[in-house]
């Protein structure tokens, strides 16, 4: 039995730095939770996940700055029996035939799908544009404030700032904010007026494509993701079942894009580049597992 250090005595005694400790959650029979808790040590870390939770589930929580393997908390013998039901990203090896070659072909065909067509890409340090591929026009511009050492987190608290049509948009959470990161509640509000436009839910991450985004007035709008990490796609669908964007992730030599069509029967949608500049990235986190770094 692995023994569990008290808060006390910690093995990385803190500096007085808030650092982000990762981790799962076991909680019964359910499937694992990711965790994103911002502590000082190990030890406060894992009080503030009981805190939440309560005693006697599985918790693993680790800092890349503290140790090169996660530091485990609770019933260690327990983890190896619940691994097995947590989702993760499927492989290219464990896609049926079928499904593998549907993929591929849509993948290659992106191109030719009706709609408007853009692209998310990177224009700086700590800056993203959505361009207009007929023109090169920029309809949305994002501007990371996020302190520059919080950068590389998948979960840090971020501080983006969108402009679009002269516009400005930041990021506002809706009550407390919350341990695990599938039950987070954030709107993107206009800063002049404080007017919400979207509302974003949950999360992709591990295999799990949790989000849902909520456009002022509109439906609920889910992202499901198929394919595997070098070749996959992404959809916006409303609650009826109807695609209103369509996402391809591209892989270059030095950096990450997304390609995206947003359908002709969406384009009078109020917000819709918005959706798609708040959305693109999901299809990322969706192939990010524990222990990966992205």
């Amino acid at each position: 039995m692995t023994s569990t250090p008290a808060p006390d005595d910690d093995p990385h005694p803190s500096d007085g730095t808030l650092k982000e400790y990762i981790g799962t959650i076991w909680i019964g029979d359910e499937p694992g939770r990711h965790l994103s808790v911002w502590a000082r040590t190990g030890g406060e870390a894992r009080d503030k996940v009981v805190a939440e939770y309560g005693e006697g589930h599985v918790i693993t929580l680790h800092n890349e700055a503290d140790a090169p393997k996660p530091a485990s908390h609770g019933r260690i013998h327990r983890v190896l029996h619940y691994e097995v039901v947590v989702p993760h990203s499927p492989s290219k090896s464990e896609l049926p035939p079928g499904i593998l070659a549907e993929v591929e072909r849509d993948w290659h065909d992106f191109p030719n799908l009706p709609g408007k067509h853009l692209s998310w890409r990177k224009a700086g340090r700590g800056c993203w544009e959505l361009i207009t591929d007929s023109n090169g026009a920029v309809s949305v511009r994002r501007e990371d404030k996020t302190p520059s050492i919080l950068r590389n987190s998948i979960s840090a608290p971020r501080s983006h700032i969108f402009t679009s049509q002269g516009r400005t948009y930041g990021w506002q959470r809706v009550g407390k904010r919350k341990i695990e990161a599938a039950a987070r509640v954030t709107d993107l509000v206009d800063t002049a007026t404080n007017a919400p436009v979207l509302r974003i839910t949950g999360h992709h991450y591990n295999g799990v494509d949790g989000t849902t985004v909520s456009l002022a007035g509109q439906r609920e709008i889910r992202f499901p993701v198929r394919g595997h990490k070098k070749c996959a796609l992404m959809s916006a669908i409303d609650d009826s079942g109807n695609s209103l964007v369509e996402y391809r992730p591209v892989r270059g030599t030095n950096n990450l894009a997304v390609d995206a069509v947003i359908n002709p029967n969406a384009l009078t949608v109020p917000h819709m580049e918005l959706l798609v500049a708040v959305s693109a990235r999901l299809v990322f986190g969706y192939f990010i597992h524990p222990g990966s770094g992205g």
